[in-house]
C-alpha cells in the first residue's frame, strides 16, 4: 500500500466468532459480491428464520426458488445493496450454530468484504491511512488476542486496506481544531503525542489525567489564541502541549455546565433510541417512531421506563471510572480515540467530545442496565454498555452525525466524564 498505515500500537483482536457483528450491523454487498453469489447458488444457504439451509425454501412447482431475494437495496445508495436480515435481526446467511454460510461454502476470502474487514475501518487523512477498530466487538472491547500493529495480523490489515482503497477511497478532509481553525499534520501530532501522554501518566485517579486534556483543550480554543497567525499557532501548541503534559500541579476540577448536561442529555438518548432500533428488528416505521416518541417522553418525566431505560436510576448511581475492572476499559478506550485522532473528518475537538460521549452514555447505560437486573456496576455490565453505545457508531448517517456533534459538546464531555 502506497499510503502509511497509522495504527493504535497497543490494540489487540483475535476473532472470538461470538456472532454479535452478523447480528447488530448491516451487511454490504457489491455488484462483484452479488454476481459471484448469484453464480455460485448461495440463495440455498440463505434463511429467514435462521433454519438450516432450505427450510425457507418453496418447494411448490415453481423450480424450488427463494421466497425473497437475499440482496435488498439500500435507501440513497443505489450502486450497492445489503444482504436481508432474519425475523431476529441477524444476517440470513447466519446459520443455527452461528456461522456464516457463505464462508462454509466458499472459503474465507469469498465473504463480503464488509464482513472481512470488520472490526477494522480505513479512514485517509493527511499523515496517511488511519486504522480504526470497532467497540461494538467484544474482543476490541476486552483487548484480547496478539497486537494488530505487527506479525500476521499486521499482514492482514495490510491487504484488507490494499483491497479497500482501491474501491473505495474518499479525500482526506483539512485537518481543523474546530471549525475555521486550521491545524497542521506537524501540529496535530504534536497534540496528540502531548494528549496520549497526559493520559498516561501515573495518577491514582484518571480523573486527573482526563482533566489535563480537557483543560488543554480549553487553553487551545481560548478565543485569542484561537486568532492566532497560522505560524503563532503552531508555535503556541508546541510549547504549550508538551509543557502541560508534564506539569505536576493537580489540574482543578471544573463542575460541567447546565447546558452541558443538557446536551449529554440528549446524547444520550440519541443512544438510547438507536439501541432500541437495534434491539426491535423488523418492527415498522411508526413502531420504532412510536418507540422513540415513548423515549422521549421518559426522558422529559411524561412517561414511565421503557425495557432497560429508566433515567431515575441515574440520580442514585454512578459508574467510578476508576473501579480496578472498569479503569482499564476506559483507558485502552480513550487511548485508542487518541491514537486513531484525525480518522473522522471532523474537527479534532468533536471528535474528543463525542469520543468522550459515548463513554459518558456507556456510564449511563450501565447504571441503568444494572438497576434494571438488581447487579452491581462491574467490569461486564460497563463492557456490555460500552457496546451498545459503540453500535451507535455503526448507524451513521448525515442528520444522525449532525445530532452527535451538537449534542457532545466538545470539551464539556471530557469535562463530564472526569466529574467527581
Amino acid at each position: 500500500m502506497s499510503s502509511v498505515l497509522r495504527i493504535d500500537p497497543s490494540q489487540r483482536f483475535a476473532c472470538a466468532q461470538c456472532g454479535r457483528c452478523c447480528h447488530r450491523f448491516d451487511v454490504v454487498v457489491s455488484p462483484a459480491e452479488i454476481e459471484l453469489y448469484q453464480k455460485r447458488n448461495a440463495v440455498q444457504w440463505f434463511s429467514e428464520s435462521g433454519a438450516a439451509p432450505g427450510a425457507d425454501r418453496d418447494l411448490s412447482a415453481e423450480a424450488g426458488r427463494a421466497k425473497v431475494d437475499p440482496f435488498e437495496p439500500i435507501p440513497g445508495l443505489p450502486t450497492l445493496k445489503r444482504i436481508r436480515k432474519r425475523a431476529d435481526g441477524a444476517c440470513g446467511f447466519l446459520s443455527e450454530d452461528n456461522r456464516c454460510r457463505i464462508h462454509e461454502e466458499l472459503g474465507a476470502a469469498k465473504k463480503p468484504l464488509t464482513c472481512r474487514l470488520f472490526p477494522y475501518a480505513f479512514h485517509p487523512a493527511a499523515d496517511g491511512v488511519i486504522v480504526t477498530a470497532s467497540f461494538g466487538c467484544p474482543t476490541i472491547v476486552a483487548n484480547e488476542g496478539p497486537l494488530v500493529s505487527t506479525g500476521e495480523s499486521r499482514i492482514a490489515i495490510d491487504s484488507l486496506g490494499k483491497e479497500w482503497l482501491a474501491i473505495d477511497r474518499p479525500k482526506a478532509a483539512p485537518l481543523e481544531l474546530v471549525p475555521g481553525r486550521a491545524i497542521t499534520t506537524r501540529s496535530s501530532l504534536q497534540l496528540r503525542d502531548g494528549l496520549l501522554a497526559m493520559l498516561k501518566r501515573d495518577s491514582a485517579d484518571i480523573r486527573d489525567n482526563i482533566r489535563r486534556i480537557a483543560g488543554t483543550i480549553d487553553d487551545l480554543t481560548r478565543s485569542r489564541v484561537l486568532a492566532l497567525s497560522d505560524a503563532d499557532f503552531a508555535e503556541y501548541l508546541a510549547l504549550t502541549v508538551p509543557h502541560a503534559a508534564t506539569k505536576t500541579a493537580v489540574p482543578p476540577t471544573q463542575k460541567p455546565g447546565s447546558i452541558a448536561r443538557l446536551l449529554q442529555y440528549g446524547f444520550l438518548y440519541t443512544v438510547t433510541a438507536i439501541r432500541a432500533d437495534l434491539e426491535h428488528p423488523g418492527q415498522s416505521r411508526s413502531r420504532l417512531r412510536r418507540l422513540r416518541l415513548q423515549l422521549l417522553a421518559h426522558f422529559h418525566g411524561l412517561a414511565p421506563g421503557l425495557e432497560r431505560v429508566r433515567v431515575k436510576a441515574l440520580k442514585h448511581a454512578r459508574v467510578d471510572i476508576n473501579d480496578p475492572g472498569i479503569r482499564p476499559i476506559v483507558f485502552h478506550y480513550l487511548r485508542a480515540a487518541l491514537e486513531t485522532l484525525g480518522a473522522s473528518g471532523r474537527p479534532i475537538v468533536d471528535e474528543l467530545g463525542i469520543a468522550a460521549s459515548y463513554l459518558n452514555a456507556a456510564s449511563s447505560l450501565a447504571v441503568m442496565n444494572a438497576d434494571a437486573v438488581g447487579r452491581p456496576i462491574d467490569r461486564a455490565i460497563f463492557s456490555q454498555a460500552l457496546l451498545e453505545a459503540a453500535d451507535v457508531s455503526h448507524a451513521r448517517n448525515v442528520l444522525l452525525d449532525w445530532v452527535l456533534a451538537r449534542f457532545s459538546g466538545g470539551s464539556e464531555a471530557l469535562w463530564m466524564l472526569a466529574r467527581s
